[in-house]
Order: C-alpha cells, then structure tokens, then sequence
C-alpha cells in the first residue's frame, strides 16, 4: 500500500508543478515524502514555486495560486478515478485552505466562493484530461516517484521533453 500512496502523492505533486510552469512559474524543488509517523499524516508532498519578479500584480498571482492549489488535488482524482470522495477531503486540506485563501484576496463579495473554486476545478479536470498535459503530468510524477526529490533543472527538462500544446 505504500508504494500506491507514494505513487498518488507523485501525481498530486506533480500536477502542482506542470500548471505552476504553465503559468509563468518556475519549480525549485519538488519532493514526496511518506512519513506515517509524524503527527499521524500519511503523506508529505512539497512543491516550492517561485515566481518571477514583477510579472504580475498581486490580484494575478492570486489567481494563478488558486488554479495551482487545486491542480494537485486534481491531478490525484483524475489518477485514482474518483472525484471528491470523503475520505481525500482531509488529505488535501492544505491546497483547499491555499485556494479560499488566495481567491478571498480578490473575489468580489458578490461572487459565491463555492461556485467559483467549482468552476476552476472542473476546468481543470478538463485541462488535465488532454492527452498532452496527461503525459507530462505521468512523465513528472514517473520521475518524482524514481528519485523523490527534484530541483529545477530536473523539472525543466521533464517539461521540455513533453510539450504541451
């Protein structure tokens, strides 16, 4: 069961990793780590993005933030072939609490939380489902899985060696 969690947490990090390049980020690092000890999680997954300077108003980096806080998540229910169930809510907690944050930095009160982080998932889903972005997602989370941790040059070439159209 382990090898099938490492390989979910590849997935779901990666799928951070390919929409954060895809909108104008660079990765430093990306790592998975299984740690069923510590403080009763069973996963650790981080992706440290950086973002260029001045590219983007605050209000853009919020929104490009919401789509990569949901893409890892996404990434992970088109993998496992579920979408929303229970039990994954808790593990994702994270990139749901990133997105809220970041969407209620510019959201209008007029406009529903709810409807608008359903919209981005759903168009996610949608994006990652083309065979393209699906192969350089695979292909990272392939290679996230081999080594576990990733650096920038790593990242650059995965994404490089399977172009997105």
């Amino acid at each position: 069961m382990e090898s099938e969690l490492q390989t979910r947490t590849a997935y779901h990090e990666a799928g951070h990793a390919v929409l954060a390049v895809l909108q104008g980020a660079e990765i430093e690092s990306l790592s998975i780590e299984l740690d069923w000890e510590d403080a009763g999680r069973e996963r650790f997954g981080a992706t440290r993005v950086r973002w260029p300077d001045d590219a983007w108003s605050e209000r853009e980096v919020a929104i490009r933030e919401v789509k990569i806080a949901l893409a890892g998540p996404v990434a992970e229910m088109i993998y496992d072939g579920n979408q929303y169930e229970p039990e994954m809510l808790h593990a994702w907690q994270e990139d749901w609490d990133m997105a809220v944050e970041r969407a209620g930095d510019y959201l209008p009160k007029s406009q529903s939380l709810a409807e608008y982080l359903s919209r981005i998932t759903y168009e996610l889903i949608r994006f990652f489902e083309r065979s393209d972005v699906w192969a350089t997602v695979a292909a990272l989370a392939d290679q996230l899985e081999a080594h576990e941790a990733l650096g920038a040059e790593e990242v650059a070439v995965v994404m490089e060696a399977w172009p997105i159209v």
